[in-house]
């Protein structure tokens, strides 16, 4: 797999929260705006580049290491900045959780 096939994956990983149904389709085309997305993801890649690396280089972040947990900080920050409420599983990974979307 090469990085646009997954930048493509995350992509689509990032707007499944917000769709309806895998079953499906939205009612308009979705739009990825690519700058955005890779000023995400060249953000969260600090988090676990070689030292003296560059987005480039690729990433390399153990579970539970000082770098994962930094990269998680950094996305529930992300999440808060754009009025989402962050949530941790059990397992340690990050969701996002929509106030306005809440079943109370």
């Amino acid at each position: 797999m090469n990085r646009r096939r997954f930048s493509e994956g995350l992509a689509l990983l990032a707007l499944a929260p917000s769709l309806p149904s895998f079953a499906q389709a939205p009612s308009a085309p979705l739009r990825v705006n690519a700058e955005r997305l890779r000023k995400r993801l060249e953000g969260l890649s600090v988090f676990g580049r070689p030292a003296g690396g560059t987005f480039a280089d690729g990433v390399s972040r153990t579970g539970f290491s000082d770098a994962d947990v930094e990269a998680h900080a950094w996305l529930e920050r992300e999440m808060r900045a754009i009025g989402l409420e962050p949530a941790v599983d059990a397992a340690g990974m990050s969701r996002r959780f929509d106030p306005a979307r809440s079943r109370d």
